[in-house]
């Protein structure tokens, strides 16, 4: 035999209800262990109150905000790991806006790009001669027909512009053995 639900009644609208979480938010102060108010009752508050919320979140903001940019900064420089882990997520959770950040970083900075570049090659002269080589031998691949270019990341399987990385080298014999990845698993790869 199924015992009857018990019934409470909104304070708010009076309305008689099944004293379930379908009906009442959970809350451990009350006897029963849920709130007063019935859910709708609850909802309909807070979607009044929303704005008044909203102005006094700015103006906390707007009157503390300098001590909050300080404390802000505090924890970054005492937690660099963290922020670089936090980083790091956020870039492989979302490369769609890692390369777009990129592009347009790189657009405004175009100076800086090729000074960036022109160190690269410096500090890397006996790879990128190697690298370079193994680049090309890839791209007259893929113009003969030998190779294609797969559309799919084999890291993440993202739809994407796609980049051959050299996973065992730069050496002759490896020019054509690449696996075919995304920027951000591209770069990820590189790291390791």
């Amino acid at each position: 035999m199924r015992l009857p639900q018990p019934i409470k009644v909104c304070t708010k609208c009076h309305a008689p209800l099944p004293a379930t979480p379908d009906f009442f938010y959970r809350d451990a102060s009350q006897s029963d262990g849920i709130k007063q108010p019935c859910k709708n009752c609850c909802k309909v508050k807070y979607e009044e109150s929303r704005e008044e919320r909203l102005t006094y979140s700015r103006q906390y903001y707007q009157s503390n905000r300098e001590r909050r940019l300080s404390q802000t900064q505090e924890w970054r420089k005492n937690n660099k790991e963290r922020v670089r882990e936090i980083a790091r997520r956020w870039a492989f959770a979302n490369p769609g806006k890692v390369n777009e950040r990129s592009r347009r970083w790189r657009a405004r900075h175009p100076e800086e790009v090729r000074e960036i570049n022109r160190q690269w090659r410096i500090n890397n002269a006996r790879y990128f001669s190697s690298m370079h080589k193994a680049h090309h031998a890839i791209e007259i691949a893929i113009h003969r027909g030998e190779i294609k270019r797969p559309l799919l990341c084999e890291g993440c399987g993202m739809e994407t512009t796609i980049q051959a990385h050299h996973y065992k080298g730069y050496a002759q014999k490896y020019h054509l053995t690449v696996q075919w990845l995304c920027q951000n698993c591209h770069v990820q790869a590189h790291r390791r």
